[in-house]
């Protein structure tokens, strides 16, 4: 039993350390968008409610795209012949 206490604790150990990277360097992250004065080593609190929005992405309209041969659901298409 005790061989799996150390097992987990050292699993819990490395996720901490593991954690407490990604932390740091998502406050870095953070403190260099909000561009914090030089002067000021006060970082800037994140707001709580911070929403992210993208711009809308306009449908591709195919039957715009010219195309060069024939798809296999156009009228005229035509399967390739077996070379003889």
């Amino acid at each position: 039993m005790s061989g799996r206490i150390r097992k987990l604790r050292r699993c819990l150990a490395v996720l901490a350390l593991i954690g407490g990277a990604v932390w740091a360097w998502y406050g870095a992250a953070r403190t260099r968008e909000t561009g914090t004065p030089a002067g000021n080593t006060t970082a800037a609190p994140a707001r709580a409610a911070e929403e992210v929005r993208f711009r809308p992405v306009e449908p591709i309209q195919f039957h715009l795209i010219p195309r060069s041969q024939p798809t296999p659901m156009s009228p005229s298409f035509r399967p390739p012949r077996p070379q003889e």
